[in-house]
């Protein structure tokens, strides 16, 4: 046992002296499927409250017999649910009995980590199922803030996941950023916008840099699932942002509400694309020693206005792009790695409508990158 804690920092380069191919060695995983956004953009979410059920699927872990698993959410899960996933495995009842389900009791909307971050008795129970395991566990959280840096640091058990301080490079910013330097193509757009002004003055120079755009989605930095998204049709007679025609993804957002959002946290405008083209998705790891592993792909089925909103996806993608964007996701990969990211993240990219309705091909043209989500992906 440690006899004085460790810094953060610290903490997560014990990960380095475990061995794994793209998640590190450990005899306890402790699952923090906490949804740590703002609690209003979480409210837009329906069924909300059980979108920590989303990782039960990591329950399939248990199928290693010396693998134990800390399972934890606001509120309990039924049974009947945590039976449906063990019945994948070959031995069950012995699964169970590795498994241990924690949970708060109450779900407050501002993200599992930081309800239990404040919770000493919570806290107190999953040290208690840790027992003398606690030097061999790892912490895997659907994304990362300071409330997951804290609870890390109460259990003295390091985060599988990207560092707090480098979550900007999976921005929409940051995205856009990364994947001019790996080599993956942007849609035209621009980024780092703080502003309606900003945002109004974007759209009037990407529509003199490029005819053929004639309408843009602008996209706040930290949005997920599409519901920070706002279409915006082009007008030039039109000079402020809020007077030209737009859709929000989110029905009850108003210009006035969005332009708290741009100055709080930033957004990018970029070329509005067809609801004709395809969206497939690459997930990936980054092991504790830089190697990235590309884990799997598929297409995801969007909806909502302009289909701009995450519905679910079909698994592989398509073979007509899939070998694109490994390719690209294995090159956005290892600029992650060389700044030091370690953990999952998965990327979206747009395949133009010429593009995807060429089955046989095989080159990347028409491939563009969407985002980067350096979390656990949504599927």
């Amino acid at each position: 046992m440690r006899t004085q804690p460790l810094s953060f920092d610290a903490l997560q380069k014990t990960l380095r002296a475990r061995p794994g191919s793209y998640m590190p060695q450990y005899d306890t995983l402790i699952v923090l499927p906490s949804l740590s956004f703002p609690a209003t953009e979480l409210a837009k979410i329906t069924a909300i409250e059980r979108y920590e059920e989303r990782l039960l699927y990591l329950l399939l872990q248990l199928t290693e017999p010396d693998t134990h698993i800390i399972y934890i959410t606001s509120l309990p899960i039924d049974p009947i649910v945590i039976d449906y996933y063990l019945r994948f495995l070959p031995d069950p009842h012995a699964a169970r009995r590795r498994l241990t389900l924690l949970s708060l009791g109450h779900f407050s909307g501002r993200g599992l980590a930081c309800d239990l971050a404040a919770d000493d008795a919570a806290l107190g129970r999953v040290r208690t199922a840790l027992g003398d395991h606690g030097d061999h566990a790892i912490i895997l959280p659907f994304n990362v803030t300071d409330a997951e840096r804290a609870v890390a640091l109460e259990l003295e058990t390091p985060l599988f996941a990207v560092h707090p301080d480098l979550v900007a490079l999976g921005s929409k910013t940051g995205s856009r950023r990364i994947a001019r330097a790996a080599g993956v193509p942007v849609l035209p757009g621009v980024e780092d916008l703080w502003s309606t002004t900003a945002i109004s003055e974007a759209v009037d120079a990407l529509r003199l840099r490029h005819r053929d755009v004639d309408a843009v989605v602008v996209k706040l930095n930290n949005g997920f699932s599409g519901q920070g998204n706002a279409m915006v049709t082009w007008n030039s007679t039109l000079s402020d942002i809020a007077d030209r025609e737009t859709v929000f993804c989110a029905a009850e957002e108003t210009w006035e509400s969005y332009a708290a959002k741009i100055a709080a946290e930033g957004a990018i405008v970029e070329q509005l694309v067809s609801s004709r083209s395809a969206s497939p998705s690459a997930q990936a790891w980054i092991s504790p020693a830089g190697e990235v592993t590309v884990v799997s792909t598929h297409d995801q089925i969007l909806g909502g206005p302009g289909g701009q909103v995450y519905l679910g996806c079909r698994f592989p993608a398509r073979p007509a792009y899939r070998a694109a964007i490994i390719a690209y996701a294995e090159a956005i990969g290892r600029h992650l790695a060389d700044a030091g990211v370690v953990g999952p993240f998965a990327i979206d990219f747009s395949v133009l409508p010429s593009r995807n309705e060429v089955l046989g091909a095989s080159d990347a043209s028409g491939i563009y990158l969407s985002e980067i989500n350096l979390r656990l992906g949504g599927t």
